[in-house]
């Protein structure tokens, strides 16, 4: 998967340099042949740095089965395990622009929650059996970090489309605990999860003040380790659109709807886990153009 990744940045490398060398104008282009005139695209700034509060709302199901045992129950743990569906978190996004058609971009959150409640049904979930009317405390922690190249297809001073290819990693950890004949049963479980990602952004400047954006992407990724305990499958989508106002010469502000879907199935210490997670609301930003 990195040789393929590797592979298609150097293709994307060599595409600007010809696309450069045919549509740049010859006052715009450096020795390099490369068309690096930044005040030239959409949002005027060759690094930008945001910081957000995310709304979303959450759905979290798990399931975790035992490879030679009986099959896991799906649990939704908002529904029905008593955590909260919606949260407030903080989120990192930012950008530097080596010139008008390369860039790279980086995000990162973290999300921590924990619920309890009383089961209404029993269920298996790992190696220990929830009984119903038992008390349960569960928690579901999230770190995403995210990095991608970046290459703009078309760019103008109004308008920037670009294509890009990347790495998600998601670091994740969560477990269920609950209290049968005076002893507390614990089922817990982590994965580092790196998902490589393509996807496709665009800008559009209304005037000098307002910007629109939009980002989406995807990948499906099959990996098997024959010489280990473990199997990882899964996909994972990520769509935004916004609009954001640069007030000031170097501060902006930005309202944004993300959605983040998860879909993980591993196997891992004589487990198989799966896991669809999805994160879905509004963001409010502070940016900082330099």
């Amino acid at each position: 998967m990195l040789s393929i990744l590797i592979l298609i940045i150097a293709m994307s490398c060599g595409m600007s340099a010809v696309a450069a060398e045919s549509v740049a104008d010859p006052d715009d282009v450096n020795r390099n042949g490369i068309d690096d005139d930044v005040e030239d695209t959409p949002n005027k700034a060759k690094l930008w740095l945001g910081l957000g509060m995310y709304y979303p709302s959450l759905d979290t199901k798990v399931s975790v089965g035992l490879i030679e045992g009986p099959v896991g129950a799906w649990v939704d743990f908002e529904s029905n395990l008593g955590m909260r569906d919606v949260a407030l978190m903080p989120i990192l996004n930012g950008s530097y622009r080596f010139n008008s058609r390369h860039r790279v971009n980086f995000g990162y959150f973290n999300l921590r929650r924990n619920g309890s409640e009383r089961s209404d049904v029993t269920f298996r979930f790992g190696g220990i059996e929830v009984k119903a009317s038992l008390p349960v405390q569960t928690y579901f922690d999230v770190k995403s970090y995210s990095a991608s190249y970046g290459y703009s297809v078309y760019t103008s001073d109004k308008v920037d489309l670009e294509l890009s290819v990347g790495l998600s990693v998601q670091d994740i950890a969560f477990g269920l605990a609950t209290t049968g004949n005076l002893e507390e049963q614990r089922e817990e479980s982590d994965l580092l999860a790196p998902l490589p990602t393509i996807g496709m952004s665009g800008f559009y400047a209304l005037s000098d003040k307002w910007l629109l954006n939009g980002r989406a992407g995807y990948f499906a990724v099959d990996m098997n380790w024959e010489d280990r305990d473990r199997d990882l499958g899964g996909t994972i989508l990520d769509i935004s659109a916004g609009v954001t106002h640069k007030t000031f010469k170097n501060i902006g502000f930005g309202l944004s709807w993300e959605y983040f879907d998860v879909n993980l199935d591993y196997r891992k210490s004589r487990k198989n886990v799966s896991l669809d997670y999805t994160y879905s609301g509004p963001t409010f930003s502070i940016f900082a153009y330099f």
